[in-house]
């Protein structure tokens, strides 16, 4: 992130004086070491000279407001990406603001679908068309991500052009297919289960141990996420998918994140819940 202080304090000038390098760095890491938004928070701070850059630091602290801090004169940062927003076909546009209730840093193609409620191949063009217009980030292995101020201008855009109840629907779409995908996976491991016999047909399927280990660890972040959301809403999945990674867990001992997968494990079962840890017969 140095490079990115360095240009905030070029933009800042002899203004940067006045500015602990801690604030500066701080201000950086927020904007994401994008020039648009260091540009735009540079000059926001040199047109107001009695302005406090540890207090802006904090106003864009608060996720829910951080994109409003960032225009300054004609620079809008929501501007800029809005352009390529509008050049997108309608369905990567959803596929676009759909993605941003995705509780990881990063999704794959499936996952992409899932979001968008479309087959995996449109998925792939849609994805290919977000990095495209620099609305999304690849990286090896096929996976994509956001940067942190796309991801907040994504979610305005669901906030906007999507219905509270919609919202609510493609939120418990993507939980679900990430608790069962992560249970399926998780019972590779443990005797009794191993490769499913009828997986659900909206799963990506595996043929080996290995795939699910794959799975599960490039997606913690994701079904990790989608039991933290899920616990009140759905107990049952929850409870099922910490339960199938029992044994998966003693193949990755030093995970950060057992401690939270036990304390969901441990929630009492609804009583009219089916217990399904084993396999029936």
């Amino acid at each position: 992130m140095s490079e990115s202080t360095d240009l905030l304090t070029g933009i800042l000038g002899a203004r940067s004086t006045g500015a602990e390098e801690s604030t500066l760095t701080r201000l950086s890491e927020l904007c994401g070491g994008l020039p648009l938004a260091l540009r735009i928070i540079g000059n926001r701070l040199l047109s107001r000279p009695d302005w406090d850059a540890a207090q802006l630091a904090v106003r864009l602290a608060d996720e829910e407001r951080r994109l409003e801090q960032f225009k300054a004169g004609d620079l809008k940062f929501a501007n800029a990406f809005g352009m390529s927003y509008e050049q997108l076909a309608d369905s990567t546009r959803r596929v676009f603001r759909n993605l941003a209730v995705v509780p990881g840093r990063d999704f794959d193609a499936a996952l992409t679908a899932v979001a968008g409620g479309m087959p995996i191949e449109d998925a792939w063009d849609a994805l290919d068309e977000l990095v495209d217009l620099g609305l999304l980030q690849d990286s090896a292995g096929g996976r994509y991500r956001f940067h942190e101020l796309v991801r907040l201008f994504a979610r305005d855009r669901l906030q906007d052009e999507e219905s509270a109840a919609g919202r609510q629907a493609l939120t418990e779409r993507v939980a679900s297919w990430l608790l069962r995908m992560a249970t399926m996976s998780g019972r590779w491991f443990e005797p009794g289960y191993g490769c499913p016999d009828r997986p659900d047909p909206d799963l990506t399927a595996q043929s080996s141990g290995e795939e699910a280990d794959w799975w599960l660890r490039g997606h913690v972040d994701n079904w990790v996420g989608a039991m933290r959301t899920s616990v009140g809403d759905r107990p049952s999945p929850v409870l099922d998918c910490a339960e199938s990674m029992h044994w998966f867990s003693e193949r990755w001992v030093h995970g950060a994140h057992w401690h939270e997968v036990s304390r969901s494990e441990r929630r009492p079962r609804p009583p009219s819940a089916t217990w399904r840890s084993r396999r029936p017969g």
